[in-house]
């Protein structure tokens, strides 16, 4: 990421050490309080398809597998402001394949908790959800 700043070795002031810890804020020297105002900060350009899409959520395994245990799932979500109705969760396969997940209703009825979810390998899954509606994470 190229800037249109110079950077300054040492401050003009004291010859004190100019620190830019953030890209963010202007670099600064640390003894004298100098700062250097004709530094532009890197503009970032977001995609409006990227800023529509929703977030991303990474959940961690919570079975007994240690094999699993440093495995993450990904997790998509699109608000229901976005697709005009209820909430559009789509996890990724954890497993092998990485495929997207569909939704697949246990027979628990209502009262069952967790969500069960299925990939086209036919791998299942489950998102484990507490008594608030948090999710946990996955297994």
């Amino acid at each position: 990421m190229a800037t249109t700043h110079q950077a300054v070795e040492s401050c003009p002031r004291c010859s004190g050490y100019i620190d830019h810890t953030y890209p963010s804020e202007p670099p600064g020297c640390i003894q004298c309080g100098y700062e250097d105002y004709t530094y532009e900060a890197p503009k970032v350009k977001l995609r409006r398809d990227r800023w529509l899409s929703g977030s991303v959520v990474k959940l961690r395994y919570v079975g007994f597998a240690p094999s699993l245990e440093a495995v993450m799932m990904e997790v998509k979500t699109k608000a229901p402001e976005i697709v005009g109705g209820n909430e559009v969760v789509t996890p990724t396969c954890p497993l092998t394949c990485g495929l997207p997940m569909k939704y697949s209703p246990t027979s628990g009825g209502s009262q069952q908790r967790d969500l069960r979810y299925r990939c086209a390998s036919r791998h299942r899954v489950f998102i484990t959800v507490s008594d608030d509606g948090q999710w946990r994470g996955w297994m």
